[in-house]
Order: structure tokens, then C-alpha cells, then sequence
């Protein structure tokens, strides 16, 4: 009778051939790589690397091993922090004849410099700072177009990156504390005005125009219906988060983010988000940002280690 409750209440771990899953673990002492490689040559599902004392150098040495294999099964250990962050994963709007589109297309990840574009009919794509950046920087050598979704909002002359990561980390701490939401950095303006900028703004080469409709083989059609001939086009249109090697946890919402307290998931125990953007922490997906929420994972992985965790944090 036990037995048929049970196999109400619970659902066997099943692969796509209705087999049970397998998980096997690996001790930290002896041939850890060879002993691995067995189990994964014996069909495991899922490795987990197995020691009682999580917070030692053996243990990582033993999870540098077993990944050294390159197993394309799940590896399990007892803290991770991710930490991939976003810049591996730039974004690229998809739009109407971008495949016919003959000329030469680069994101601000893989921007070089303004010298292979002199010259050329350069179009820059982002309202944002690494497109402001970018067009203020091409305007001195090549015939520039500069399109945005929206006409660029610049901050104020006298606010630089610091200014912006105090004013994001005061509208994090007043909506944890439950205070009406002081705006934060947008509130303040889209494109921080580096001296770059600043020159260009005020000699008027930073033209922006809104964003085209459609590619053609040469070019871009602008919204008076006027095709634009283009050479060549930077995409200044951000990053997201590089999660992929986490999608077998099925963790992001619909918003692709990953629900956290802090930088640990509150659905996976042991798990930690570095550097990802406001949601893991303020500004931690710039340089400036990233060190305090480093800095708090550091804190929050001892306290678990040393069995100060609060179980309650992993809940759904």
C-alpha cells in the first residue's frame, strides 16, 4: 500500500526513451578523471562531484578534472557561482531583407576602431552609450548615419560612471526597503557624455535619425520611404545574459531572468548570479558594479559553507 502511494506522489526521472535517469557521484580522492570517464561510459545521466567538505582545494581540482572531459551530461557540485555575464552574448535585432543585405554588419562587441570605415557610408544602430560612443567616434572619418527607436537622452555633462552607480544602487536599496521607487539611473538620461561625445554633440555631427523600416541588398530604407545606401552597419544594441549552460534547470521567467535574493537563486540551493545586471545586483554588469555584488556572493557562499544558509532563501 505504501508502495502504490508513492507512485502517486512521485514521478520517475525518465530520458526521452522512458529509461530512469541515472546519476552517479565522484569522489574527490584517487583517479578522479578515470573513474568519471566509467561512469560516463556506462550511460550516467548526471555526475556529481562528492565530498562532505565542499570548500577545499581537492574539490576543485576534482571538478577541473571532470570537466577537462568535456561530459555533455550535467556535472553537479555543491556552490557554483555563474559568472559568465553578458558581453558573449551580444544582441542582434532580426529585421525585414537583413539577409539580402550585401554590406558588412558588426556588433559593438567586435568593433575595432573608426580606421577600416574611413571613407565609407557607415550606418550606426543604438541610442545607448556604445552608440553615441561609437557615431561620435565614426563622424570623423567616414558619411555617418546614426539611428535610435528614440531620440538620445544625455545626462548631464558633470555625471560620469560613479555618479551613475551610486543612483542605481539608492533605487535598489529603497525598493528592497519598500520605498517609492526614486527613479534610478534612467530617470537621469540614456548616454553618459564622455568628452567624445560631448565634442561631437556640440559640433552637431550626432544627428540621430529614427530607426529604418527594412534592408535592401545595398543599404536601408528609412521611414519617408527614401532607401539609405549603407556599407557598412554596427549594431550598438546590447547584450544578454549568457544563462545557456543553466537551461537545463529551467530557472528563467518569461523575462529571461533568473529569479534571485541577492545573486542566489531562490530555486536552486548553492547556486549564484554575478554580473548579469540590475537583477543581480546594481550596475554589476559594468566594471564598477560587479566588484560589490562579487563581494556579497563571497560573503553569502561562507556563511552556507560554515551552515549559516537560511533554507527558507532556496524556496520557489
Amino acid at each position: 500500500r505504501q508502495g502504490a502511494l508513492r507512485a502517486n506522489l512521485y514521478s520517475p526521472a525518465l530520458d526521452g526513451d522512458g529509461a530512469l535517469r541515472v546519476g552517479a557521484a565522484v569522489g574527490i580522492n584517487g583517479d578522479v578523471a578515470a573513474k568519471a570517464a566509467q561512469l560516463l561510459e556506462a550511460g550516467a545521466d548526471v555526475l556529481v562531484i562528492d565530498t562532505a567538505h565542499g570548500h577545499q582545494q581537492r574539490m576543485f581540482d576534482a571538478l577541473k578534472a571532470v570537466r577537462a572531459l568535456d561530459p555533455q551530461v550535467p556535472v553537479v557540485a555543491g556552490n557554483v557561482v555563474s559568472a559568465t555575464g553578458t558581453w558573449s552574448q551580444p544582441f542582434r535585432p532580426a529585421l525585414p531583407g537583413q539577409r539580402e543585405y550585401r554590406g558588412e554588419q558588426v556588433h559593438s562587441a567586435h568593433y575595432e576602431g573608426p580606421a577600416r570605415y574611413r571613407g565609407r557610408r557607415v550606418l550606426v544602430v543604438g541610442g545607448a552609450n556604445s552608440g553615441a560612443q561609437i557615431a561620435a567616434e565614426l563622424a570623423e572619418v567616414c558619411e555617418l548615419t546614426w539611428c535610435t527607436n528614440a531620440p538620445p537622452r544625455y545626462l548631464p555633462d558633470e555625471v560620469d560612471g560613479r555618479e551613475l552607480f551610486r543612483v542605481a544602487t539608492l533605487r535598489a536599496q529603497a525598493l528592497a526597503a519598500g520605498r517609492p521607487d526614486p527613479g534610478g539611473v534612467a530617470s537621469l538620461g540614456d548616454v553618459v557624455a564622455v568628452p567624445s561625445v560631448r565634442r561631437a554633440r556640440d559640433a552637431g555631427v550626432l544627428d540621430p535619425r529614427p530607426m529604418f523600416t527594412r534592408f535592401t541588398a545595398h543599404g536601408v530604407v528609412m521611414t519617408d520611404g527614401r532607401e539609405q545606401p549603407v556599407d557598412a552597419v554596427v549594431w550598438c544594441t546590447g547584450f544578454r545574459p549568457a544563462l545557456r549552460h543553466l537551461r537545463p534547470l529551467h530557472l528563467r521567467e518569461d523575462d529571461g531572468r533568473i529569479r534571485t535574493e541577492g545573486t542566489a537563486s531562490t530555486r536552486v540551493p548553492g547556486l549564484y548570479l554575478v554580473g548579469y545586471g540590475d537583477w543581480t545586483g546594481p550596475g554589476s554588469a559594468t566594471l564598477v558594479g560587479v566588484g560589490r555584488s562579487a563581494r556579497d556572493t563571497v560573503a553569502a557562499v561562507r556563511k552556507r559553507l560554515a551552515g549559516g544558509w537560511d533554507q527558507r532563501a532556496a524556496a520557489p
